[in-house]
């Protein structure tokens, strides 16, 4: 009983002493390297403005597809001509396309919401823009 209460004290003394003696890690200053592409030649655009602008392209063309879909069960639905089991395969078309649509314009408002909000971050600006014109709806 006595070596496993030495071990636990010995553990939070070590705990203790990693917590108070740590020096905290200077980053705000470091190069991190994102104006290397234009030294390369071939880019001079960050790569956080090139992620995101992926990002909002794949779910516009989500949100297209969705579209599409909907519009393809509505004719299928009007084509029917009262056959009950296209009309239930259009009704489940048109739900679960518009569930889709749903989920890609809520990640496109969370994408856009955390790119244009934690982007500005990064710079340590507390009032949220960005320095220079880098902000990601920046042309």
């Amino acid at each position: 009983m006595r070596n496993k209460t030495q071990s636990i004290v010995m553990c939070g003394i070590s705990l203790l002493g990693m917590f108070l003696l740590a020096t905290p890690t200077v980053a705000y200053g470091a190069d991190l390297g994102f104006s290397y592409g234009q030294y390369s030649g071939l880019t001079g655009i960050d790569i956080r403005y090139a992620i995101a602008s992926i990002i909002r392209l794949v779910l516009s063309l989500l949100g297209v597809v969705a579209l599409v879909m909907m519009l393809y069960a509505g004719y299928t639905w009007m084509i029917s001509m009262g056959n009950q089991e296209q009309v239930g395969k259009a009704k489940k078309t048109i739900i679960r396309s518009a569930v889709g649509l749903g989920i890609v314009l809520s990640a496109y408002a969370i994408t856009n919401f955390i790119f244009d909000n934690v982007y500005p971050a990064t710079f340590n600006n507390p009032y949220g823009s960005c320095p220079q014109g880098q902000c990601i709806n920046a042309p």
